[in-house]
């Protein structure tokens, strides 16, 4: 429960105000883990656009990117049906 809970408020603070459309990479249905360079690319523009959303700027934004780089597997693991 307590797992669930600090993930649901980690997307909550990942997510901000991520409320613009953007156009991402494709989620790669085929992927087998989350080293898969299209699952990074995926991850670093959710990342990128939160970030930007947020108004992120110099450290700050480099220790969110890094935050929400090692929280995303988390939040969409590989393998996670749409």
């Amino acid at each position: 429960m307590l797992r669930h809970t600090i993930t649901a408020i980690g997307l909550a603070a990942l997510c901000g105000s991520a409320a613009a459309s953007v156009e991402y990479p494709a989620w790669p249905a085929d992927a087998k883990d989350d080293k898969d360079s299209r699952v990074v690319a995926f991850y670093q523009a959710r990342c990128t656009d939160w970030a930007n959303d947020n108004g992120h700027q110099g450290e700050a934004r480099q220790q969110y990117m890094a935050f929400c780089m090692q929280q995303m597997p988390v939040l969409r693991p590989v393998g996670l049906e749409d």
